[in-house]
């Protein structure tokens, strides 16, 4: 399954969103985050949910056609293949991978010179805004 989202939990860490191409996958089993021209990465999935209705239920195993959300994989990335080693036979090939264009937003951060300095707003420091912009990398592109 192809990853196209990524999600962050406090306590599961950094999560993949993906659709199931074929196969299944269940949890606590061994698998690989794969891509084109890159090492596989191996690990085991902590945790497994499927999205339903409006909300997400864990599972024990998801079948093809559903989208998951999975954590246990702390490099995964959007555009990353999950594959297992179903039956021994061979692990599939990487899918595709998909396009992300780089951000086009861009920042300049500076000290607030201005009389209202300091009196209103939760991050207050250079380095606090830094941290949160990190912080946003795990859930966002």
């Amino acid at each position: 399954c192809l990853v196209s989202n990524i999600d962050y939990d406090q306590f599961k860490g950094k999560m993949g969103i993906a659709r199931i191409t074929n196969g299944s996958v269940k949890a606590n089993q061994p698998v690989a985050l794969s891509r084109p021209g890159k090492d596989k990465k191996t690990g085991r999935l902590t945790s497994l949910f499927v999205f339903d209705n409006l909300g997400k239920k864990e599972v024990e195993m998801a079948s093809a056609g559903e989208i998951i959300q999975f954590s246990g994989l702390d490099g995964v990335e959007i555009g990353d293949t999950l594959v297992t080693n179903e039956g021994g036979v061979e692990p599939a090939e990487p899918l595709p991978p998909i396009a992300v264009e780089q951000p086009t937003v861009r920042m300049t951060l500076g000290v607030n010179k201005s009389p209202l300095a300091g009196r209103e707003g939760k991050f207050l420091t250079s380095r606090m805004i830094r941290d949160r912009l990190f912080k946003e990398l795990d859930r966002n592109v």
